[in-house]
């Protein structure tokens, strides 16, 4: 290998490394995010449907005194989405009365983890099948995260 070639494969080498060339893949969005607002949109699907949402969120905390919030990424890279809403929850410190709804929106993949134990695994699957499922086949995440509030 010529000295010219050497010294150009260790500068690439160096730029790589230390996040100033080309090379880096930029630092992933959908890592478990530190969230402290009850909707999280960074897949930009809720847009003029957001109030909604909140209303929704609203009223979801006025039946069962707990807080439910929402998370909207373009995906949950290699965790399974439980374990993704998991890290986030752990990460944000959302306290003991809470439901964390995650929606990866390239893969229509979804998950939640609820702190309050009135919210079963039976019940959230129930949940998963009949409200959550149908409005994603849609990509309608605002009516997925609706009807789910109503359901929960």
């Amino acid at each position: 290998m010529s000295r010219a070639l050497a010294g150009a494969l260790t500068a690439v080498a160096l730029l790589a490394s230390t996040g100033l060339g080309w090379f880096v893949a930029p630092a992933s969005a959908t890592d478990p995010l530190e969230i402290d607002q009850q909707i999280t949109d960074q897949a930009d699907v809720l847009g003029d449907t957001q109030p909604q949402v909140q209303r929704a969120l609203d009223r979801f905390f006025d039946r069962t005194g707990d807080r439910l919030y929402v998370v909207y990424v373009p995906s949950f890279e290699s965790a399974t989405p439980d374990e993704w809403a998991a890290a986030t929850a752990e990460k944000s410190d959302l306290g003991p009365t809470v439901v964390l709804l995650v929606f990866a929106t390239k893969t229509r993949a979804f998950g939640h983890v609820a702190s309050d134990p009135k919210f079963t695994a039976d019940g959230l699957d129930a949940v998963d099948r009949d409200q959550i499922r149908p409005a994603l086949r849609n990509d309608d995440y605002a009516k997925a995260t609706i009807d789910a509030t109503e359901a929960y």
